[in-house]
């Protein structure tokens, strides 16, 4: 606001001011030191003198309705200092202590408007650039800060749409969706009735009730169109989107009853849709405990996805009882018999008919018993012949037995240095 307006609403609180000291008593202007020190500016010593008047005697009307007046004085200065260094959140924590000790002074509620407009433009601002930069999530977030500020903002609902339809479209929903929802957007005959109503406001101070009413219905119509769409998305199990709808739902209509229910719903099920697919990730990673407990949460969290859940837990059995045959299969393969039993012994311990991890088993206690036999028998027999046909029957069974490969290179030497030339 221009300095030469805060200097024309400051006149209007300090004649405010000097009306009510007059109506309480009648004192000359030089005599009453709280009046003096507000038209001086001294707002914080006003406060500090009235104060002292008032503990002394607080059975005085008079004493009390100077406290206020100094106080809301001492604000609206404070709040007009934070509004100009462009502190607004801070300058309307300042306005609306001020209107709480006087709520029917126009000029608190004027700074207060002007200051909402300023924060929704503001926030508008940044909407439109995380929107260019295609920070689709943080533009919508921004949009609704713009419309918490100015409810209805042309600007800041248009943006929200846009960006609310591109996060859909990037969410996998389908093409026609996505150009329905633009064709919408671009020939909005409820949104150019919307505008058609508001310019109303530049031609008469106060609407007459049937275009209230009319606009009124006009954005029920919209609010009502964006919740059946959110509606729809929730029931196809497109959560994320869903919530991004019925909030455009409540930036149209803020007592939307159906909307409010359903974003805080969504919320819900957003949140569990995230741990739900970072379960699914974990399953993925071997990461079976962080998984669980992921899941425990998320069915905790959501009332629509248990089925979603217990999919998970089922993903997770799975995968833990393939990573514990994989496991037995790769020690098999590196020749560790003893490992890869123990491990197949743990996975038909729980699931015995699991692909053929019992047959495996057994098949590996049968190598481990013949393939020393043959050995031993190896090393009594006499004859190389027999001797390299007992080694490589051990060998067959299990490669890495002790020196069972040396002992086979070393009798197929011997042999074929006797052989005749």
């Amino acid at each position: 606001m221009k300095p030469r307006t805060s200097f024309v609403l400051f006149g209007l609180l300090a004649a405010g001011l000097l009306a009510g000291c007059r109506s309480t008593e009648t004192v000359p202007r030089s005599e009453d030191a709280v009046a003096n020190l507000i038209l001086h500016g001294q707002y914080a010593e006003a406060v500090e003198l009235s104060k002292k008047e008032y503990d002394a005697h607080p059975d005085k009307p008079r004493t009390e309705e100077r406290y206020r007046q100094a106080s809301i004085a001492f604000l609206m200065e404070q709040g007009r200092r934070a509004t100009f260094e462009d502190h607004d959140d801070e300058a309307l924590v300042f306005f609306e202590q001020a209107r709480e000790l006087d709520p029917q002074e126009p000029m608190i509620r004027a700074w207060i408007d002007k200051t909402h407009e300023k924060l929704s433009e503001r926030w508008l601002e940044r909407a439109l650039q995380l929107h260019a930069k295609g920070h689709l999530q943080a533009a919508v977030e921004a949009y609704e800060i713009s419309l918490q500020h100015t409810p209805g903002h042309v600007g800041a609902v248009r943006g929200m749409t846009e960006a609310t339809l591109q996060i859909n479209y990037r969410a996998g929903l389908a093409m026609d969706y996505y150009n329905e929802g633009v064709r919408t957007l671009h020939d909005y005959y409820l949104e150019r009735s919307r505008r058609s109503f508001a310019v109303v406001n530049k031609y008469v101070d106060e609407p007459p009730e049937r275009v209230n009413k009319r606009r009124g219905q006009v954005e029920t119509y919209l609010a009502d169109e964006r919740a059946a769409v959110a509606m729809s998305l929730e029931l196809n199990g497109l959560y994320d989107a869903a919530r991004n709808e019925y909030r455009l739902c409540l930036a149209l209509d803020s007592d939307h009853q159906d909307a409010k229910a359903g974003f805080e719903r969504m919320d819900r099920e957003s949140e569990a849709a995230t741990l739900l697919r970072d379960a699914r990730m974990q399953v993925l990673r071997g990461e079976f405990d962080n998984a669980r407990e992921l899941v425990a949460q998320g069915i905790e969290i959501s009332d629509l996805q248990d089925e979603e859940f217990e999919g998970v837990l089922v993903d997770i059995d799975q995968a833990r009882v393939e990573r514990m045959y994989q496991t037995a299969l790769d020690f098999e393969k590196d020749y560790k018999y003893h490992r890869a039993i123990a491990s197949y012994k743990r996975l038909v311990d729980e699931f015995e008919y699991y692909k053929d991890a019992l047959a495996r088993k057994g098949t590996l206690e049968d190598y481990i018993e013949k393939a020393p036999r043959y050995y031993a028998e190896a090393e009594a027999e006499q004859d190389p012949e027999i001797k390299l046909r007992l080694f490589k029957a051990s060998r067959d069974m299990w490669p890495e037995y002790n020196d069972v490969e040396d002992r086979i290179a070393e009798l197929e030497r011997q042999l074929g240095e006797q052989k005749p030339e």
